[in-house]
């Protein structure tokens, strides 16, 4: 899924800086499961830094709480004000602005 987010970005923005997200054997690496720096922008990326949590997981609130609560402890909170925080799930999610919003007022104000 990482290679095919990849390629979803490179083809619908423009501005991109950086862009690191790897796919095939080294999806188990540590760190984020992509970061992206653009100046662009569309409707599902902003503008800036954007890091990205990748999940297939069926239980996808429990794969999000995951993530984001690792990435909290390991972020500090004025590196959180400048990031937008990606997450990327293929299955459907009823509640995903609800958790969302929980989020960004708590923990990244400039984007989930």
């Amino acid at each position: 899924m990482p290679e095919l987010v990849r390629r979803l970005i490179h083809s619908s923005l423009d501005g991109i800086i950086r862009l690191t997200m790897p796919s095939g054997d080294s999806v188990n690496l540590s760190g984020f499961d992509g970061e992206l720096e653009t100046t662009g922008c569309n409707a599902f990326v902003s503008s800036g830094k954007s890091v990205f949590e990748i999940g297939t997981d069926c239980k996808v609130k429990g794969k999000a709480d995951k993530d984001i609560e690792k990435r909290n402890k390991e972020i500090a909170d004025t590196e959180k004000q400048k990031l937008n925080y990606v997450f990327v799930t293929s299955r459907k999610w009823a509640n995903a602005r609800k958790w969302e919003k929980e989020h960004r007022e708590n923990s990244y104000p400039k984007g989930i």
